[in-house]
């Protein structure tokens, strides 16, 4: 008698269907964590079917059957770390308000290539006219705005240099950090040649800019600073 008993026919038949219709079902889905879920489980029943449904297990299907099963539960392993906000420090999660288009994980990768330093005195980010080889992030604090005709104030959280970064050419303000501002700073060029093997990481970098770019075009974060404000000219 076979492992199935009295109904030959139906188990090995059924099982094989539920198999084959799990990963259909999984590569019919974007969520990489889900498809990779429903393969494993339909190589786990497959494996079961090499075993039980022959008169002697199948044992070089098996192997294989096995191996695609450990390789998808690796996978899965993988992307719910790169999914995960543990490892992402106080500071970190702040910042990552602004990169939320980026898995925790890609954006982990991002900060590694970041300085982040406080302010004990004010510190000078761009300077109006000079080239742009930085890009900032504010994570938070004030930073002043000079620019030809006027000076602003801006509060952190903001990025600081993006649009050089996208754009090329010299800045168009000096950016001072003032005391007790707390910046991320990432090297322009170590940064596009990180988004250039990165293509997924660079284009959610490029929605965060532009994000931040359409509050500014708003105004919403940025104010007068009426004491340094210049004068009309005559």
């Amino acid at each position: 008698m076979t492992p199935w008993g009295e109904f030959p026919e139906i188990g090995p038949g059924l099982l094989v269907h539920v198999a084959a219709l799990s990963q259909v079902a999984g590569f019919m889905l974007r969520d990489q964590l889900k498809l990779r879920a429903l393969v494993a489980l339909g190589g786990a029943l497959y494996l079961l079917y090499y075993y039980l449904a022959p008169a002697a297990p199948l044992w070089a299907a098996m192997f294989w059957s096995a191996t695609m099963v450990c390789v998808n539960l690796v996978m899965i392993a993988l992307i719910a770390r790169n999914r995960s906000r543990r490892a992402l420090s106080d500071d970190a999660l702040r910042m990552y308000g602004a990169f939320s288009a980026m898995e925790p994980g890609d954006f982990r990768r991002l900060l590694r290539l970041a300085r982040v330093s406080d302010a004990d005195a004010p510190v000078v980010l761009t300077r109006l006219g000079e080239a742009a080889d930085r890009v900032f992030y504010v994570i938070h604090g004030t930073v002043e705005i000079a620019r030809a005709d006027r000076t602003l104030t801006a509060q952190g959280p903001l990025f600081i240099g993006e649009l050089r970064y996208l754009l090329g050419g010299a800045a168009s303000a000096t950016v001072t950090a003032t005391p007790g501002a707390r910046v991320a700073e990432w090297d322009a060029g170590a940064l596009r040649r990180f988004c250039a093997r990165h293509d997924r990481i660079a284009r959610a970098l490029e929605s965060a800019f532009t994000r931040d770019l359409a509050m500014k075009i708003h105004g919403g974060a940025h104010e007068p600073l009426p004491a340094q404000q210049a004068a009309p000219r005559p």
